[in-house]
């Protein structure tokens, strides 16, 4: 439950994902330090999660995505998303929340990030990914 001073903000975060020939890569939001709901890659290319996080006005007007899909110290707050190949980690992709705005939290609509996880060889991309 959100305190008073803040607000509950559902996030629309669409990946794009790599194909999987092997059939045993998934993919999964990390809540905490768990995995939750890892989806088979191969089977999807496109995932579409949609945490929820408390959301706090900063004293310069920006966003403190609170709660425990957000990681990262206050002013660089990101989500993890975690590949594993055959249940065994593999890597983690980081996707910062910072290009959303107060007036986006704020606004009607979900803030929604796309992101796309796929590297140059058309594997996992294990790295910090700006949203488009």
């Amino acid at each position: 439950m959100a305190k008073d001073d803040e607000l509950e903000v559902v996030v629309r975060i669409t990946v794009e994902l790599p194909a999987d020939p092997g059939g045993d890569l998934t993919i999964g939001l990390q809540r905490g330090d768990d995995l939750i709901d890892p989806v088979l890659v191969g089977a999807n290319s496109v995932l579409v999660v949609e945490p929820t996080f408390r959301v706090a006005q900063l004293p310069d007007g920006t966003p403190n995505f609170l709660g425990p899909f957000a990681h990262g110290p206050r002013l660089e707050r990101f989500v993890y998303f975690v590949w594993r190949r055959g249940g065994a980690p593999l890597g983690r992709s980081k996707i910062p929340l910072t290009s959303i705005t107060w007036d986006q939290v704020t606004s009607a609509a979900s803030p929604e990030l796309r992101v796309r996880l796929v590297d140059a060889r058309g594997g996992p991309r294990f790295a910090t990914v700006r949203p488009a």
